[in-house]
């Protein structure tokens, strides 16, 4: 029975590193996917596949080399000369990356609970630091409560576009994508590679706290496949409902139909899926500092908030449309590097 918790604490940490501000409020799924129409349907099975396979395989490939944060597992992967490079660049990622997703809460309060911005950064960064004091544990403990919600909430959301439009939801009349090309192929490997680069903060972290390589193996498996189920219905629902797209969060838009009660606890599980990924890069990015620097990790925590902050105060819609394709790109080197390197042997960690 443990066994089968830690699997699913696996899982669910794994997609809710991944399902961030741009997945829950459904701009990163048009940016990368919904564009694209018929065809983002494509590259998101494509995605799936990538992120199943890599995604348990970097888990396992952290706790065999017994890695503390991403740059051992960089530095085994890459070698120091070019890990260096490859470090520095998933750090000022995390850096952009973390203040999207504060940013991002910022607008749900703005945008959806017409409360302040600067109210909503406030109580993430307590919360976040409250959570962070328990360490790996608060980050489980909260994956573990927000991803099913998630799941709940959207699969309700394609249940009910099921039941009105049907099979011809999924068949949505063919609209020639723009741009045209093969962009929406490199569109979803960059997406892969942008998601995975990321989240190298907490797959490497886990990979060193939990010993058992059949749970890391089936928590990365189910992760990879719930969150492909995930990004498929939150697609199909983006897709037959193109009006909602210009909003920064389009499917907080979306819900606003099934009434203000559901359309409320929708807004609270994209600010609960907002967090987990918030929470998961603030906590490798501490352990990263505090693989460098002889500072507590309460303090580092502290600082990296307050830098958080003050990030965040750029708009979000322009973060997500800026950043996240830059990162997507350049990530794609290690997409491409991770998908081929040798696995360790079992016996001897490196670090």
């Amino acid at each position: 029975m443990n066994k089968i918790k830690l699997i699913f604490q696996v899982a669910a940490t794994f997609i809710g590193t991944i399902v961030g501000a741009g997945f829950a409020t459904g701009k990163e799924i048009v940016q990368f996917f919904t564009q694209y129409n018929s065809l983002g349907t494509l590259g998101i099975l494509i995605s799936g596949l990538f992120f199943t396979f890599l995604g348990t395989k970097l888990l396992i490939y952290s706790n065999r080399i017994n890695a503390y944060s991403y740059k051992e597992l960089n530095d085994a992967v890459f070698g120091r000369r070019v890990g260096l490079v490859i470090n520095l660049f998933i750090f000022l990622m995390l850096i952009g990356t973390t203040s999207v997703m504060l940013s991002g809460a910022g607008a749900v309060f703005r945008e959806q609970l017409g409360l302040s911005k600067q109210l909503g950064l406030i109580i993430t960064m307590l919360l976040c630091f409250l959570f962070l004091l328990k360490g790996l544990k608060g980050v489980f403990a909260i994956n573990s409560l927000v991803v099913p919600i998630m799941f709940l909430f959207t699969m309700s959301s394609l249940w009910h576009h099921f039941m009105t439009h049907g099979f011809r939801m999924f068949l949505p009349e063919w609209t020639a994508p723009s741009p045209g090309g093969l962009y929406w192929l490199v569109s979803a490997l960059s997406y892969v590679g942008f998601n995975l680069v990321s989240t190298l903060a907490i797959i490497v972290p886990i990979g060193r706290e939990i010993k058992d390589e059949r749970v890391l193996k089936w928590g990365g498996i189910f992760g990879g496949i719930g969150f492909t189920v995930l990004l498929l219905s939150a697609h199909f629902v983006l897709l037959n409902n193109q009006h909602a797209i210009g909003y920064e969060i389009p499917i907080g838009e979306i819900v606003k139909y099934f009434g203000f009660g559901i359309h409320l606890a929708f807004i609270f599980v994209i600010y609960g899926e907002i967090f987990t990924t918030f929470i998961g890069n603030v906590f490798g990015l501490s352990r990263q500092i505090g693989s460098l620097v002889p500072f507590k990790q309460v303090t580092i925590t502290l600082m990296i908030l307050v830098c958080m902050f003050f990030f965040s105060q750029i708009s979000y819609g322009l973060l997500i449309s800026t950043l996240y394709p830059l990162y997507g790109y350049l990530s794609m080197i290690c997409l491409i590097y991770f998908t081929f390197i040798k696995m360790p042997s079992k016996t001897t960690p490196l670090y």
